[in-house]
């Protein structure tokens, strides 16, 4: 019986009956480690090298999940979209806050801001900052405000992320009007 049939690229041996395909496989494997071995230093074999090289492997996968992991979350963060809805607030035309209502919350880390105006708002160019008490500005932006089934929205692009949390005056005016402030706390 023969292995292969005899052609210029096989191996062309003769195999008996006794023998088996199992006492080939033994063969190829000796082989196979005679020439690893003279390629590969010894340090490189045996079970040492084994535990060394599965370590290695989890943590370059734990090192790279970690690394998708965090690159998702901080996209998400930056991707939210925060609302404040003044539609039944009463609106301060002073620089000082209605200290009559409860303030808006609004947390810092947001990419866009949508802020429902007070009913009866009129479309058109507005701008929007937030001062602390002191009236240092944390945000300034502008925006275009459309009227959509009776409610004024005002979008805005921005981000608070490195402010301090806690209270703080949100401010809206229509230019030239004045600016109309509503207390808001920062989260």
């Amino acid at each position: 019986m023969w292995l292969l049939s005899p052609d210029k690229n096989e191996v062309d041996f003769p195999l008996r009956e006794k023998e088996s395909l199992h006492s080939l496989y033994f063969w190829e494997h000796d082989a196979f480690h005679e020439v690893v071995s003279d390629v590969a230093p010894r340090s490189c074999c045996g079970p040492h090298a084994l535990v060394f090289a599965v370590a290695a492997s989890i943590l370059v996968a734990t090192g790279i999940a970690g690394w998708v992991l965090v690159r998702t979350h901080n996209e998400t963060v930056f991707s939210q979209t925060a609302v404040l809805d003044l539609r039944n607030r009463s609106a301060s035309r002073s620089p000082e806050p209605n200290l009559g209502e409860p303030p808006l919350e609004l947390r810092r880390r947001f990419s866009q801001l949508n802020i429902y105006l007070p009913l009866g708002s009129p479309e058109g160019a507005y701008e929007v900052r937030i001062v602390t008490n002191s009236g240092a500005p944390i945000l300034k932006a502008g925006g275009t405000a459309q009227l959509n089934d009776e409610i004024t929205l005002l979008q805005v692009r921005g981000n608070l992320a490195f402010a301090q949390p806690g209270q703080c005056i949100l401010q809206i005016r229509k230019a030239p009007s004045e600016w109309t402030s509503y207390p808001v706390v920062l989260r």
